[in-house]
């Protein structure tokens, strides 16, 4: 059986009627979701840091990842939310993502092994070029000061199913 979607007439703004769901928070924030291990490598290490950034995160705890995709990484001591801003950034790396998967706010990232950060959102600022990925460090990091390497491995490990309640 094939589905098929008709979509509304353009300018009919069907399209806009429904609220973005966690903006609207119809889905909470605290994503549940178990998942396959993402695998990344580094193909260009950064070392800056910047203050009052104003890096504005994404309302959306997720986002899916494609097989080639480069993105950059960015480490934080700020806590913030999904849809908040955080300031105080430390550029760790680019990264580019062996195969597709699913990354989400929460999840562990490892550097040849070693905790690096959890994920704690996704700026779009770059967007289509590149999305920054922002993990929440113990101090802020570069990818000088973290002693990452150009093909250094990175894991996105999720939450286990006991941590997820299941």
């Amino acid at each position: 059986m094939v589905a098929h979607y008709v979509l509304p007439p353009r300018g009919s703004g069907l399209l806009n009627a429904m609220p973005e769901p966690y903006e609207g928070q119809i889905v909470p924030l605290k994503l549940k979701c178990l998942k396959d291990p993402v695998d990344a490598r580094v193909v260009g290490v950064l070392g800056n840091t910047t203050e009052r950034r104003g890096m504005k995160l994404i309302s959306m705890p997720s986002r899916v990842i494609r097989a080639g995709d480069v993105h950059e990484l960015i480490s934080t001591t700020e806590r913030a939310e999904p849809g908040e801003a955080v300031d105080d950034v430390g550029y760790l790396a680019w990264v580019a993502f062996d195969a597709p998967g699913v990354l989400v706010v929460g999840d562990s990232v490892y550097a040849d092994g070693d905790l690096l950060g959890e994920v704690l959102g996704f700026d779009e600022t770059h967007a289509p070029n590149h999305m920054n990925i922002v993990l929440m460090t113990d101090r802020l990091l570069t990818g000088r000061t973290a002693k990452l390497v150009p093909n250094a491995r990175l894991v996105f490990v999720g939450r286990s199913r006991e941590a997820l309640g299941w």
